[in-house]
């Protein structure tokens, strides 16, 4: 169930009955629900309006695949006579396909991963004993 007003609801039916068209469905809003053009535009943008829009879209393009199947076996049985076959049936595999009816393509990966190698920097050379000075602590003069 929706958590919209009552009037977002009528907002939202506008909506959908003018095909999207907000502005229109604003200014058919306005005399029903007695509010200025501007605040019903404005409440348009709510999130919870959006998705309501949204979920009814995906409902009607779900209930559009009955008609896209039944047009699919209508243009496989067809003769070539048909007028504009080839468009009706595009239609339809878009439909089946945006509503995941239509068969899946899946590309499989698999990725072998190789021991890493790890590169060092050089160590230096180690140092010559007798390099050293000798100090002695107790008499640095010396």
């Amino acid at each position: 169930m929706s958590n919209l007003s009552e009037d977002q609801l009528i907002l939202v039916d506008l909506i959908m009955e003018y095909n999207g068209d907000v502005e229109a469905a604003c200014e058919a809003a306005v005399p029903i629900l007695d509010r200025t053009i501007t605040s019903l535009l404005r409440s348009t943008q709510s999130k919870s309006i959006k998705e309501e829009i949204q979920a009814r879209s995906r409902d009607k393009l779900t209930y559009a695949t009955v008609a896209a199947v039944n047009t699919t076996i209508d243009m496989m049985t067809a003769d070539n006579t048909t007028e504009q076959g080839a468009l009706r049936l595009k239609a339809a595999a878009e439909v089946l396909d945006r509503t995941g009816t239509t068969k899946h393509t899946s590309v499989e990966v698999t990725m072998e991963q190789q021991p890493g190698i790890i590169l060092l920097n050089p160590k230096a050379a180690a140092p010559n004993p007798d390099d050293y000075v000798d100090i002695d602590l107790e008499n640095p003069d010396t």
